[in-house]
């Protein structure tokens, strides 16, 4: 009977240690600066989310300050780094545009694939606005679809 107990605990503890290695850096940044002026936050789950073929849809908008923009650029790298593919492109020395694609997650028996995308509009050559935007997006959609809601 210890043995079967110290089996499932040790199999509670795989589970928990590999979803939390999975955790992604950029999702601390949600709740962080909603707080501030002229910060702008959207959550999407359910119906809404779904009528795009996502779970989950995350965006968040907030002024280009050169600290934060620091801040938040190291945190978008450090998750891109583990991402399986990624278009990127530099501007002076700073991310001006990333999009990555994340490795998936299993949900529910469900496989959701996983994307993240970061521009610094302030690093734009026309019209070059103070604005840092980073989108974290869950769902079955694929990458050329995700591409295409991008544009929009």
């Amino acid at each position: 009977m210890k043995r079967v107990v110290t089996l499932i605990l040790m199999c509670v503890i795989f589970t928990l240690t590999m979803n939390a290695q999975d955790r992604l850096q950029v999702l601390k940044l949600f709740g962080r600066y909603r707080a501030l002026p002229d910060v702008v936050e959207v959550h999407v789950t359910g119906k809404e989310a779904k009528s795009v073929k996502l779970d989950v849809y995350r965006s968040l908008s907030m002024p280009a300050t050169i600290d934060e923009a620091k801040k938040v650029q190291q945190v978008v790298v450090k998750d891109g780094v583990k991402a399986k593919e990624k278009e990127v492109e530099y501007r002076g020395g700073q991310l001006y545009y990333g999009f990555y694609v994340l490795s998936p997650i299993v949900k529910y028996d469900a496989k959701r694939n996983r994307y993240l995308f970061f521009l610094n509009q302030s690093l734009a050559k026309k019209n070059p606005v103070d604005r840092l935007i980073v989108i974290y997006m869950e769902g079955k959609a694929d990458v050329d679809y995700i591409k295409g809601l991008i544009r929009k």
